[in-house]
């Protein structure tokens, strides 16, 4: 359901002038904070993705090196934010440090994890397990990446997109990963104006959501499907004390925006305020004809 500052910015056609970034998208800005919170009881909660035939969100977890338990995996129940530990991928990968962002594959069952390089040097891995029985994963592959850490991860057909984050630039690449632990880089997309912190392709819509990361993370984004570098709408969240960092956000079935907040050990659901064009037009005619 559209909101009703939505709609109000719909009438009157307000310019937005994104102040924090210097961006300026012909749609409206306006304040969305989130709908619930979920506390965790693990350290530096980030990427994550729906994963619709199980009903559940996958989750990645650990800390910024190998001290702090990095690469613990989890499920999440959307209805109610609990958490099920599935496996710990040190016990498979040894090279793995901080566990990033993850993209799932339903067709395989394969769950695509991006971990950052020790010391966050080059050299971030995409590592992908078969996870048809959670607790019992199969290494699959892996790709040592030779870019800045941080990476999010997704999958728009053919390649897969990932982003580097934060202070380390903001990059988004598309890649086809090899059998092997080869890949090719397909295209690149810079010149962002705000803090990649997290990628997601819906399909349905052909865009890429993301937001702003790191100190504070307050706004979302909506990227063009076809061009990611065109931002085509923004909006600003009420909560900026929130620190999310640079994990993957992802959707439920029921359409919520879900992103991990990493340095309070919890996780958010955000309604989604993203209105496509035709709705905005479907939605004004709706308003006129009904004066």
């Amino acid at each position: 359901m559209l909101s009703i500052t939505l709609i109000t910015c719909m009438l009157y056609a307000m310019p937005v002038t994104d102040s924090h970034e210097g961006l300026s998208p012909e749609m409206c800005s306006f304040a969305s904070g989130p709908i619930d919170s979920f506390p965790v009881n693990y350290i530096y909660p980030s990427g994550m993705d729906f994963d619709s035939e199980n009903g559940w969100i996958w989750q990645v977890a650990g800390g910024f090196n190998s001290s702090t338990t990095p690469g613990w995996i989890y499920t999440v129940d959307p209805s109610d934010g609990s958490t099920t530990l599935r496996f710990f991928m040190r016990d498979y990968v040894t090279t793995a440090y901080y566990a990033h962002g993850c993209h799932y594959d339903e067709t395989n069952n394969y769950l695509y994890v991006t971990t950052d390089a020790p010391l966050y040097e080059d050299g971030s891995e995409i590592i992908c397990f078969d996870v048809t029985n959670p607790e019992s994963p199969v290494l699959v592959d892996m790709w040592v990446m030779n870019i800045k850490p941080n990476m999010s991860i997704t999958y728009k057909d053919p390649y897969f997109y990932v982003s580097t984050a934060g202070i380390y630039g903001e990059e988004i690449r598309a890649y086809t990963l090899n059998s092997g632990g080869t890949f090719t880089l397909e295209d690149s997309w810079t010149g962002f104006t705000f803090l990649i912190g997290g990628l997601y392709y819906d399909e349905a819509l052909n865009v890429f959501y993301s937001y702003s990361g790191y100190c504070p993370s307050d706004m979302f984004y909506i990227l063009d499907g076809n061009n990611p570098s065109n931002v085509l709408q923004w909006w600003e969240c009420t909560n900026p004390t929130f620190n999310l960092g640079g994990g993957c956000l992802t959707k439920d079935a029921d359409g919520y925006i879900w992103r991990p907040d990493e340095f309070h050990s919890r996780n958010l659901k955000f309604a989604d305020e993203y209105a496509p064009q035709a709705l905005e037009q479907a939605t004004w005619s709706s308003i006129k004809a009904s004066f």
